[in-house]
């Protein structure tokens, strides 16, 4: 008999419907796990949960991080992207003004410092672009009338750079968790085919009883479904402001903190009133890092505060719940 055609007894339909869908996997591998755990006060019941029960943690815990990593790299890619549209638009008019207002736009030292104009800034590759940034501070060199625009034009630099590698690693981070995902969603369907071979042992003359320990309804669609992380909260903090995050939360909740500006943001929990304690948490510009909200302030503490001590820059931060 071919593959093609093989007897239904030797196919795994809990692979087969979950082949284009983690989430899929995720749901009824719950499901099946909680009602194995319902019924275990039979021992053979419990056979089989303590068989299922490791490949589903170890199955779930993998989809927790494959799923905070795309959303980590959905943060760093709107970052990023914040970037590009700033060197497109103010930085690179910023800069070419600022050339202008000493070298005329069709002298030889204006044609040195921008031979193309504007448009390696806007239009090409996001590679291309960083370069054109690096080939500009080469270009101005030692140049004493330009060097509040190099200062200005490096600290941009490094700026673009540090995105684009941090945005490229959550990149390289979701491919490697997806591979060793589906690794896991393969053992949790075949450790769901042993106990359906188990359960059929056991209920070979009630067999209405088995479909009793499966999400029927999953099992049954083979369709694709898109798994999109949470969209994170987007906040600024306005110079010397101290601002409530309206985010509902308890003592076990995990964020995510994404500094997606230029200042340093102090993050605390506290009651209704902000009172930062003796050593809050310091999230510096561009710096991303996982809390637990315990570790932000008091058990019963239930507002999340964002302190921004910079008198003169906004704050922006993103925050996700995880």
């Amino acid at each position: 008999m071919t593959k093609n055609s093989q007897w239904q007894a030797e196919q795994n339909q809990f692979d087969n419907c979950t082949k284009n869908s983690k989430k899929r996997m995720h749901i009824i591998a719950a499901d099946h796990d909680a009602k194995l755990q319902a019924q275990s006060t039979d021992n053979v019941i419990l056979t089989f949960y303590d068989f299922f029960h490791p490949k589903y943690i170890s199955y779930t815990s993998k989809y927790s991080e494959w799923m905070l990593a795309k959303a980590a790299y959905k943060a760093s890619t709107r970052a990023a992207e914040n970037l590009w549209q700033e060197l497109r638009s103010d930085k690179i008019e910023n800069w070419d003004i600022r050339i202008q207002v000493i070298y005329r736009k069709d002298s030889p030292e204006y044609l040195a410092l921008l031979p193309n104009g504007r448009g390696p800034f806007q239009t090409s590759a996001y590679e291309l672009r960083i370069s054109a940034v690096e080939t500009l501070i080469g270009s101005i060199g030692d140049n004493a009338t330009l060097v509040e625009l190099k200062a200005d034009v490096e600290e941009f630099y490094a700026k673009l750079v540090a995105a684009r590698n941090n945005q490229q690693g959550k990149e390289g981070l979701v491919d490697n968790l997806s591979q060793q995902l589906e690794q896991e969603r393969v053992a949790c369907a075949q450790a769901m085919y042993y106990t359906l071979g188990g359960l059929m042992q056991k209920y070979y003359q009630n067999t209405e009883l088995i479909s009793g320990f499966y999400d029927m309804d999953n099992i049954r669609q083979t369709g694709k479904d898109e798994e999109e992380p949470a969209e994170p909260n987007i906040l600024s903090i306005e110079p010397l402001e101290t601002k409530e995050a309206g985010i509902t939360f308890d003592d076990t909740t995990r964020f995510m903190f994404t500094n997606t500006g230029t200042v340093p943001i102090t993050i605390f929990t506290g009651g209704s009133t902000p009172e930062a304690p003796e050593s809050p948490f310091i999230l510096e510009a561009g710096e991303e890092t996982e809390k637990l909200a315990s570790e932000l302030g008091e058990a019963e503490n239930r507002y999340l505060y964002l302190m921004n001590n910079n008198p003169d820059l906004t704050a922006g931060i993103e925050i996700l719940l995880v």
